[in-house]
């Protein structure tokens, strides 16, 4: 059997991008973080306030303060025959940290007696302080009791720019 030796130029550059790939790598951090925001809500104009709740390592820290519920319904759509009604909501959050907006697309279900039960999706922008360049997203699902409070709880990704 016959060795066959690669010439020591190639073993060179072979090692040479390999030790490269290396330092790249080590360079860069990723800072996606998994977080969850939780709302309780008064729509009908009473104290709101949420807490974020970092749920892995990143460069969000727990945080909570009040927030200014918003947003509009646009219409309805059936889904495998069941009638929800659809918007998009803007909350303005205001934390011990920074401020941030919390915008969301949303699905109105009535369950009964007053209840509702919304879900959709959420994405966060605008922020100050801490949450200055952090944007990212997830899903959230929400209970609007018959008094008006809203209670919810959004779960997703962030990244810091």
């Amino acid at each position: 059997m016959k060795i066959r030796r690669l010439p020591l130029s190639l073993v060179a550059i072979g090692a040479a991008a390999a030790a490269f790939a290396l330092v790249a790598t080590a360079g860069t951090t990723d800072t996606k973080q998994r977080i969850a925001i939780v709302e309780k809500a008064s729509i009908s104009g009473g104290k709101s306030t949420f807490e974020l709740v970092p749920l892995t390592p990143g460069p969000l820290k727990h945080d909570k303060g009040t927030l200014v519920p918003g947003g509009t319904f646009t219409g309805y759509i059936t889904r495998n025959g069941l009638h929800i009604q659809v918007g998009d909501g803007a909350d303005d959050l205001t934390g011990k940290l920074g401020t941030f907006r919390l915008t969301a697309h949303i699905e109105h279900v009535p369950i009964v007696g007053g209840y509702y039960v919304d879900s959709g999706t959420w994405s966060l922008s605008a922020g100050t302080g801490v949450y200055v360049g952090v944007s990212g997203g997830g899903r959230f699902v929400a209970v609007v009791l018959p008094s008006g409070r809203l209670l919810s709880r959004q779960e997703g990704f962030v990244r810091a720019s």
